[in-house]
């Protein structure tokens, strides 16, 4: 099984689970969600073909879509803060007077 394969069923099992924790059938589920029951079974069983557009659903009637901000988010640019720092030295280095040397 390949990592992608894995993945997919760690996010079933987890879909499954708060949907019985949450009392749902698949049923109800799927009728909140606007989706079909097939293809609520392939998500919980982990099928990796199911669209982003299908997991949103279930996940906002569920009361999960707070989990998607972690894949969501925006990462942090490693050369936003080299810049930073660069510049403030840059400035450093006009703002400094040296002194001369008399012979």
């Amino acid at each position: 099984m390949d990592h992608i394969e894995q993945v997919a069923r760690e996010l079933g099992l987890r879909l499954r689970k708060a949907r019985i924790a949450a009392r749902m059938t698949q049923k109800e589920l799927k009728a909140r969600a606007g989706i079909g029951l097939n293809r609520l079974g392939d998500m919980e069983k982990g099928r990796a073909t199911t669209s982003l557009e299908s997991w949103l659903k279930v996940s906002a009637v569920l009361g999960m879509e707070g989990g998607w901000d972690g894949v969501l988010a925006t990462p942090d640019d490693p050369f936003e803060e080299y810049d930073r720092r660069r510049a403030e030295r840059n400035d450093l280095l006009k703002t400094r007077v040296r002194k001369t040397r008399k012979a």
